[in-house]
């Protein structure tokens, strides 16, 4: 099977190759008997060698042609090859181009719909009025943590953990931290500020320093955006127009 294959692609049978490459040998062998039947004398066997000298030489420079038309066509052949590799690279390409535009428009997509995602969670109800007691009741928020009261550490709870998912989802890859920096940074680098000694206190009492760390992350995110943008993070409270 193999065999019937290889000779289909080449076009000349191994049985040729060996009929060919015998019957020259049989020729060479019997060349000699054959000359000395024909000329029985050996001065007229020895004129006829003479006679066919140049018959050898044009045989040899057939062969050399031959060798050298082997090269133009084997290099003609490696040309086409190395036109179709530059076609298929360049067709490669393309192809990873137009996947890259469909992932990055997938990926507008995603950060889209995430970045409302993060908006409804940042703008809620509970998010606002919490942000706004944390603005109102500043002085008392310097105080101690354990001095806070209920309300102060709902408060608190309730911006850190709001903060928090939002870093998450940032942290994820879900969402780019830019679009929410852009935007909140200074709310978030405040309420940061304010906030610090509860996070440490939560780490504390938890024994998890990663408890509240997204959120961590997000306020250092936003506070080298402001710095980046030469503005000046303010260390109160968010107030509750801009907190």
């Amino acid at each position: 099977m193999v065999d019937s294959e290889e000779s289909g692609a080449t076009g000349i049978s191994r049985l040729s190759l060996v009929l060919i490459f015998g019957g020259v040998i049989v020729l060479w062998i019997a060349t000699p008997f054959a000359m000395r039947c024909i000329y029985p004398n050996l001065s007229d066997r020895g004129l006829s060698g003479d006679l066919y000298g140049s018959v050898n030489a044009l045989f040899s420079g057939l062969a050399f042609a031959g060798v050298i038309v082997a090269i133009l066509l084997q290099r003609e052949e490696l040309a086409l090859q190395r036109e179709e590799q530059k076609q298929m690279r360049e067709e490669v390409q393309r192809s990873t181009e137009a996947q890259n535009e469909a992932q990055r428009a997938l990926n507008k997509t995603i950060y889209a719909q995430t970045f409302k995602v993060a908006l409804d969670i940042i703008e809620s109800p509970e998010a606002v009025s919490a942000r706004g007691v944390v603005a109102r009741a500043k002085e008392e928020f310097r105080k101690p943590v354990g001095e806070w009261d209920a309300g102060q550490r709902a408060a608190a709870e309730t911006v850190a953990r709001t903060f928090e998912s939002v870093g998450t989802l940032i942290k994820h890859g879900l969402l780019p931290a830019a679009y929410i920096v852009e935007t909140w940074s200074v709310p978030i680098e405040r309420n940061w500020v304010v906030l610090e000694p509860y996070v440490l206190d939560l780490r504390a009492s938890r024994s998890d320093p990663y408890a509240a760390v997204d959120f961590e992350i997000l306020a250092d995110e936003a506070s080298k955006f402001l710095q980046k943008s030469a503005r000046t993070p303010l260390a109160s409270a968010a107030s509750p127009t801009s907190g």
